[in-house]
């Protein structure tokens, strides 16, 4: 029996057609790799502007970070148990308190850190108030009540009887600013106390930095009380001027 030749020619062509087949495929498959790198690429790049965009918008570079000057202690007087001098259904300790955040804010966008005595109805002793103050090592004290007595009005400041002249500088650089936005009275800035020129408030006495107390109006004066709800704002930023400004002539100054 004769032995039937094999056909070359067919072998061939479906040689070819696989090899073409193969190529194809490989050809797909490179496609398909450089798209999915491409996508990948694109995918990393978006991550990267979103979080370089999240980073822009909610941390400030080093260079623009701000640079706390140092720490001012504000203190509401009265508190709790202790309603302060009352007028009605008026009480000074929820006056001061809420002058004391007024001016909070105010020394802050002055650029300085805030602690204060208090920030809710506490009752606090007066002597206690120092001792925070001296703690949170602060640099300058402010304690904040309002006067009473009959036919008062205005504002009168307290400094120790020692009369320091950092602590005599900050009452009148406060005096000074809060009689742009006008009071009724300028009472002056005085040493020691009401009761004695040579007592001094506890505030004052204990504290280690320059500090006044303030009695800001008095509870039972219509005007005073007028001034004191409708300009509370301007009189923060005007306390706040006088504290920046002393603060930059005791501890800025070469």
């Amino acid at each position: 029996m004769a032995k039937k030749d094999f056909d070359h020619s067919k072998l061939t062509d479906i040689q070819l057609r696989r090899i073409l087949r193969k190529r194809k495929r490989k050809k797909t498959a490179i496609k398909v790799a450089v798209r999915l790198v491409i996508m990948l690429l694109f995918f990393l790049l978006l991550i990267t502007l979103i979080l370089f965009g999240l980073k822009k918008a909610f941390l400030k570079p080093e260079s623009q970070k701000t640079v706390l000057r140092g720490t001012i202690f504000i203190d509401p007087g009265h508190g709790g148990k202790d309603p302060g001098a009352r007028e009605g259904g008026r009480t000074e300790k929820k006056d001061t308190l809420e002058f004391g955040f007024a001016i909070k804010k105010a020394v802050e966008k002055e650029g300085f850190r805030v602690s204060m005595s208090r920030t809710t109805d506490e009752f606090v002793g007066r002597k206690e108030r120092a001792d925070r103050a001296n703690k949170s090592k602060a640099k300058l004290m402010l304690s904040i009540h309002r006067n009473t007595g009959p036919d008062g009005h205005g504002v009168e400041i307290w400094i120790p009887s020692a009369n320091n002249s950092n602590d005599k500088l900050l009452g009148e650089n406060i005096m000074a600013e809060i009689k742009k936005v006008g009071i009724t009275q300028d009472r002056g800035v005085h040493g020691g106390s009401l009761a004695n020129a040579k007592k001094d408030y506890a505030e004052n006495k204990y504290s280690k930095m320059p500090s006044v107390l303030i009695e800001f109006g008095f509870i039972g004066n219509e005007e005073d009380n007028e001034l004191f709800d409708e300009k509370m704002n301007e009189y923060a930023r005007a306390v706040a001027k006088g504290i920046s400004s002393t603060f930059a002539s005791i501890y800025e100054t070469e």
